[in-house]
This record gives C-alpha cells, structure tokens and sequence, in this order.
C-alpha cells in the first residue's frame, strides 16, 4: 500500500463518486451512435398512414408513439367508460392493434405475448380494452433522461445526506406548485372558481386542483362548455364539477337574448 497513498486518503463517498463517473463514461463510450428525437406529428405523415401489414419493428415502434408521454395521468372515454392512463401505457384493444397493422388478432396476442416475455411490456385485460405499459419507458422519453437530472445526481452525491434528502424535497415541492393550464379553459373564470373553492370548507389543494381540470376536460369532450360548467357550480353553490343542466343551459340563453334585444332595439325599430 506504500506505493498508492493518495487512494488510501481519498474519502469513500468521494472515491464512489469518481467510480460512478468512470462507469458512466465508459458506459456511453460503448455505443456512440447517440439517438434521434422523432416527433409524434410523424404518424401524420402519408407514409406512416399508408396501408400495409406492419413488421415486428413498426408494431414495437407504434407501441412507444401511442404510450402517454405525459406525466399526470390521462382520462381517455371509451364507449360508456372513463379509464386513466398513466405514464407510459396506453388503452387499446386487440382488435384496434390489429386494424392499425393489419394484423389478426391471434397475431397481435402471439406479439404481445413475445413483448412480455423479453419484459418489454406488462398487459392488464380492462373491461372494454388492454392496458399495455411499457417497460423502461424513461430510456425512449428524452425529457426524462437527460443531461440535466444526471448533473443534479451527481451534486446531490457530493453533499451531505442531510442536505440531500432537503434538496429533493425542495424540487419536488417546486414541481408539485406548477400547474399549466390548458388553453381551452378561461383564466379569469378559473380564478374565480379558485376563489370560490379556497371559501369552501374543503381546501383546494394543488391535487384537487389537477382533478378538477381532468373533470373539466372530460366534461368538454362531452360536449359541455368549461365556463359554462364552472359559472353553474358557483351560481348553485356547489362543490364538484358536474355536466350543464338543461335549465342552466336555457336560463343563459335566455339572458343572453334579452341582452341582445335591449342592445339591438334601436336597429329593429329603424329596421323591422
């Protein structure tokens, strides 16, 4: 040991980081090729569209375009249904599979059931479709493997245990304070309902409030008017989001042709 006692005085924690780094390292200097970024508007494209009996490799690349990208769950309608899916799996039947790759559905479960045992998926029969997650899913989604987390690791290695665990409660708070709202819902009238809802008895937590635009979403694939749906909670003085009456409906159309004849008179006289 004489002739190493620089490596004996190197702290361990310190002497873990270096490794890590090193097996890092030589871990991306095996493959060079790196990756391409292929946005999903490709299965727009004529050719993605066109007719034909997919491969192996196209079924397994239709699989990773159609799973949920998107951290907070989804609510996806599916006949008189309403599942969620959450990251990286998607909801759809066998027969859809195969219509998408001109497939029998005997082929598709012979694929699935190929996928599950080289663990690339997991399948879970619903009521009227297949839940299908995908294994590994961080290793095709950039936004969640980049270079950014990695340096965050590695900081985060070099502190105190204390102030490691206090740095990742911190980041989680600050992501858990975000919420982006959704272009189709009014700012304004969602201010209010905010207003409304932190009046009540129940608190309007950031959780509550994500449910809440989930409700909203789902209710406007219904065919149902977010404002309008927020307006009638807060007219009837309730707590949860629920379709528009039809005598709300009727009483706002009925306002609003009031409105426009008290505006218009002076037209209708001069022009009856």
């Amino acid at each position: 040991m004489e002739n190493y006692p620089m490596i004996v005085n190197v702290p361990k924690k310190i002497l873990s980081v270096i490794i890590w780094i090193l097996l890092k390292w030589i871990t991306n200097m095996i493959d060079k090729r790196g990756y391409i970024a292929i946005w999903r508007k490709i299965q727009d494209h004529p050719f993605y569209k066109e007719k034909r009996i997919f491969s192996k490799y196209e079924a397994w690349i239709d699989i990773l375009m159609e799973a949920q990208h998107n951290k907070e769950p989804q609510e996806v309608c599916l006949g008189m249904n309403v599942l969620e899916c959450q990251y990286a799996e998607c909801l759809k039947s066998v027969r859809t599979w195969g219509k998408r790759w001109g497939w029998s559905e005997a082929k598709v479960y012979r694929f699935l059931k190929l996928l599950k045992k080289m663990e690339q998926i997991t399948t879970k029969n619903e009521t009227v479709t297949t839940r299908i997650k995908v294994l590994n899913y961080k290793q095709y989604d950039p936004s969640r493997n980049t270079n950014v987390t990695q340096a965050k690791q590695l900081r985060n290695s070099c502190e105190t245990q204390a102030k490691t665990d206090n740095n990742v409660k911190n980041e989680k708070n600050v992501k858990k304070e975000k919420i982006v709202l959704p272009d189709w819902l009014d700012l304004k009238i969602w201010a209010e309902y905010k207003k409304y809802r932190q009046n009540g008895k129940a608190k309007f937590t950031l959780h509550a409030q994500r449910l809440a635009i989930g409700t909203l979403k789902r209710l406007k694939k219904e065919g149902n008017n977010p404002s309008d749906v927020i307006n009638q909670t807060i007219e009837r003085g309730w707590s949860g989001l629920f379709p528009v009456k039809d005598s709300y409906q009727s009483k706002t159309e009925t306002k609003t042709s009031r409105h426009i004849t008290a505006e218009n008179v002076e037209d209708l006289l001069a022009n009856p």
